[in-house]
């Protein structure tokens, strides 16, 4: 469903944008967007799961606007974190490295209308609900 995440987000921030060689990186001229979906993966307590690449990362810092949107089962949750917000976060995640680079584990818990972003053992837990695009 990345491309019903994408058109939630061009109507919320009034922009139109392209897709980059990877169906999961979207740009324009000054705005650049990193999509990721997941589905739930515990009917009982809904969490969602993400790999955030370093590669992405890098695409990201180029644009003067970016965000990181994370679909949480569908289109109807869909997270819209700046960029600046998420890496303040980073060191508290889970990481695994390859050849290619890293990728960090964003993993998020859904507890009725709260969506909360889960780090490594010893990290505080951070709200995302104000993320959420209604």
């Amino acid at each position: 469903f990345h491309e019903e995440c994408i058109a939630r987000i061009e109507e919320h921030l009034n922009e139109k944008f392209s897709s980059s060689s990877r169906k999961t990186m979207w740009r324009n001229d000054c705005t650049a967007i990193v999509c990721a979906v997941s589905k739930s993966h515990d009917p009982d307590k809904p969490y969602f799961w993400y790999g955030f690449h370093s590669r992405q990362q890098e695409f990201l810092k180029h644009a003067a606007h970016s965000y990181v949107a994370l679909g949480c089962g569908s289109e109807d949750n869909l997270l819209l974190i700046p960029l600046q917000d998420l890496e303040r976060w980073l060191y508290g995640m889970n990481v695994t490295t390859e050849d290619e680079g890293c990728y960090f584990h964003i993993q998020i818990e859904q507890d009725n209308s709260e969506f909360v972003l889960i780090r490594r053992e010893g990290q505080p837990k951070i709200n995302l609900s104000k993320y959420l695009i209604r």
